[in-house]
């Protein structure tokens, strides 16, 4: 198809995320996370649509970890804190 690009959205859009479980200790596992989210260049509402109209794409990463107990009365979801029964 050709003509204008539709306004008020991007050429492309990708995300996508990457973690891995590392074992600490015997009853921990610290989790570090990568997340990655790119948009391309968009047109804002505009009778116009011409190229001065147009709206750079960006790119965001976000970098994470979690330290969480193996012990299932601990919970998986524990961040870098243990609850008094969980103390080793």
């Amino acid at each position: 198809m050709k003509g204008n690009n539709l306004i008020g959205s991007p050429e492309f859009k990708i995300s996508g995320g990457v973690q891995y479980d590392i074992p600490f200790g015997a009853n921990h596992i610290l989790t570090p996370r990568v997340d990655a989210y790119h948009q391309g260049d968009m047109r804002p509402p505009s009778i116009f649509n011409t190229e001065q109209d147009r709206i750079d794409g960006y790119a965001a990463y976000v970098r994470s970890r979690k330290f969480a107990s193996r012990r299932p009365e601990c919970g998986r979801q524990q961040l870098a804190r243990s609850a008094p029964s969980c103390r080793t």
